[in-house]
């Protein structure tokens, strides 16, 4: 039975003539109440308006009979039916003008505005949604600026990160959109917005920084501020505690005004180095260098090719879960050759992920212009441990063959570089000095044999319950280090005409920070370096030295913002990376690492993440170190390194990847 069969029913029940009203409506209430049970049952019923059924048979009542229904008529019956389904006839409630919300907690002014943002964009109304974003970002830097070092409210601040990455994708629209060339300059300001973020979020989680051109007294002033400062507001609202908040403040402002004559260089740290993207093209970026600005957002890939003449960014449908998940899996190809537990034999099995990355992040832009001989890319998550020199065109062409790439955290660390370059350039250049340790655990022969021949049980579960950390510490503990320098030390030390060389019981930990602020062109640290993907009080960059007398060999890498180092290079040949969750990975650890060796002075760095075997086939580093001991351009040399890609297999059937492979570049590459 449809709905307009049993309106026409309840309409010939209701209309009869006056005379007979008080009789007829009664009959019309039972024919009403007869019928209501049809209309329970159809899905008709559900869709009607918010009217209700009740009220659509009151209007047809009043229409049969040419007027309104006296109030003080009593429908006993009908009161009865109506209360005994009142839950399905909601009637609306007058809408009484709503109480302004009060927001007591830290956060809940920063979650209104994120929360009427996404109402905003909701609606339609994306010009006004976007600012709401921009005032919820700003709450938020404000916030986290006012946060203590190591405070626990940072994991909660933390989840709401992701407000970067939705204004982001409001501004740039459907992925399948083209941007526009002048959009470059707002969309570069947002990603530098939050690479700021993420490199103060990652500087703030650690319990306690010291810097070496810093009084150490001017950031106990500013950590008692800030967390009598929070405790003020969180405490109840008075006008007391109102004055008290507004008295941190005008002491926190004096303290960072101190700290800021103190060092311009932690004040551009921690606040940032404002830097447009037509300031990056006219006054950092050289005739011959370009940048690739990377982002990996949830549903897509943003890359900005910006080079002097010309800036544009792209967009690109991508899952970025799968290409971390690349990422690792070339990783562990290039690593296979080196630990020993596994071989393969099927060619050059690592070729195919750098293919497949390519085509992921490089494939869908334009040709990239064949005379920046410099590239710079702006990594994001994962592509920290990326080695893009070894990405391979449809023609197995490696991106690296005719351009040096080095990474940068950012725009404006690429021109904290270069502003800290200029003001040393006038300095006479001094004979080529070379500072190196050397402290690796000393594994015996038989086991290494063990492991080549396969004879060796390898527990599979061992990388779950003992990470790579811990495996070392006890390597350390239980082996002896090299008595002697290793064949490749007593080759680099030759190439210099200065040298400071510690090596096996004498590379300690307190010979490293007793040496003051250090002058050489190279610091080669041939010792574990392990990189903790997530930063936390108890995880970071961390370098295993001997232990000295103290028992002490560990170097965690924030330490080395209190230690001046002015070195053009630094290397770490033997490192690899500890990524706990493999499908959410942040780049936290390489980050941290980049940032403390460029405060330190070091202009470029570089990793060797695949092949931790140091001393048994380096020509890449015996050559690269060989130019820059005979005082070559470091950019110069790199470039001139010849990256062919072996055709087949090679020779002796492993498919082994080349020396330069696996080795990544930090910093500005253009040293002198």
């Amino acid at each position: 039975m449809t709905l307009e069969t049993l309106l026409r029913e309840s309409n010939g029940c209701c209309e009869t003539r006056a005379g007979k009203d008080a009789m007829h409506r009664s009959n019309a209430m039972k024919c009403y109440l007869a019928v209501l049970p049809v209309l329970l049952m159809s899905h008709v019923f559900f869709s009607c308006s918010s009217i209700g059924f009740a009220e659509v048979y009151t209007q047809q009542l009043q229409r049969g009979q040419g007027g309104i229904v006296p109030q003080h008529v009593s429908m006993k019956r009908g009161e009865d039916g109506a209360k005994k389904y009142h839950w399905l006839f909601k009637e609306r409630k007058s809408e009484e003008p709503k109480e302004t919300e009060r927001y007591t907690g830290l956060f809940d002014g920063l979650d209104r505005e994120i929360k009427e943002a996404r109402k905003l964009y909701l609606s339609g109304d994306l010009e006004n949604a976007i600012l709401k974003y921009r005032s919820a970002i700003d709450g938020f830097e404000a916030i986290l600026d006012d946060i203590p070092q190591g405070n626990s409210l940072l994991k909660e601040l933390e989840q709401r990160l992701k407000i970067f990455d939705e204004l982001s994708v409001k501004v740039l629209g459907p992925v399948h959109d083209e941007i526009p060339e002048e959009a470059s300059s707002k969309i570069f300001h947002i990603m530098e917005k939050r690479r700021l973020v993420q490199r103060i979020m990652v500087l703030k989680k650690l319990p306690r920084l010291d810097f070496f051109d810093v009084p150490a007294r001017l950031l106990d002033q500013e950590a008692q501020l800030l967390q009598a400062l929070l405790e003020a507001r969180l405490a109840a609202q008075s006008q007391e505690n109102a004055q008290k908040e507004d008295s941190l403040k005008s002491q926190l402002a004096e303290v960072r005004q101190a700290i800021q004559k103190a060092s311009e260089r932690y004040t551009l740290l921690r606040a940032g180095l404002p830097i447009s993207l037509s300031e990056l093209r006219k006054d950092i970026l050289g005739q011959k260098e370009g940048l690739l600005d990377i982002n990996m957002l949830p549903d897509r890939v943003l890359v900005g090719v910006l080079t002097k003449e010309h800036a544009r960014y792209y967009q690109f449908a991508a899952t970025r879960a799968d290409i971390d998940k690349v990422v690792f899996q070339l990783q562990d190809k290039l690593r296979e050759f080196s630990q020993g537990e596994r071989t393969t034999f099927m060619g050059h099995a690592w070729k195919e992920p750098c293919r497949r990355l390519y085509r992921a992040l490089i494939g869908p832009l334009p040709s990239l212009p064949q005379d920046k001989t410099t590239l710079f890319v702006i990594p994001d998550r994962a592509l920290w441990y990326l080695p893009f020199s070894a990405l391979l065109d449809a023609e197995d062409r490696p991106l690296g063959q005719d351009r040096v790439i080095s990474f940068v955290p950012s725009g404006d660390i690429l021109k904290l570089l270069r502003i800290t370059l200029g003001k040393k350039a006038t300095k006479t250049k001094a004979d080529p000095s070379l500072l190196l340790f050397e402290s690796i655990p000393w594994i015996p022969e038989e086991e290494v044999q063990e492991r080549k021949t396969g004879s060796q049980k390898v527990d599979k579960g061992r990388d779950l319950n003992v990470s790579e950390e811990e495996r070392l510490e006890r390597l350390i503990l239980t082996n002896p280090v090299y008595p002697k320098p290793s064949d490749i030390v007593i080759s680099v030390q030759k190439l210099f005409p200065k040298f400071e060389v510690w090596v096996g019981s004498t590379a300690t930990l307190d010979h490293f920070l007793q040496r003051g602020e250090g002058r050489e062109d190279v610091t080669l640290l041939a010792l574990p370096l392990s990189v903790w993907d997530k930063v936390s009080a108890e995880r970071q960059p961390m370098c295993f030295f001997s232990p000295d007398k103290r028992g002490q060999r560990t170097l965690p890498i924030q330490q080395l913002f209190a230690h001046p180092m002015a070195s053009r290079l630094m290397v770490f040949p033997v490192a690899w990376f500890n990524v706990l969750e493999r499908d959410n990975p942040t780049g936290e650890g390489p980050l941290l690492l980049n940032l403390a060796l460029f405060y330190a002075g070091v202009k470029l760095s570089l990793c060797n993440y695949s092949d931790p075997n140091w001393g048994s086939d380096e020509p890449f580093l015996i050559h690269f170190l060989k130019k820059v001991a005979g005082r070559a351009s470091i950019g110069e040399t790199l470039a001139q390194f010849p990256r062919e890609m072996p055709v087949g297999l090679d020779s002796s059937f492993t498919g082994k990847p080349p020396s330069w492979t696996g080795w990544i570049l930090s910093g500005d590459v253009n040293v002198p």
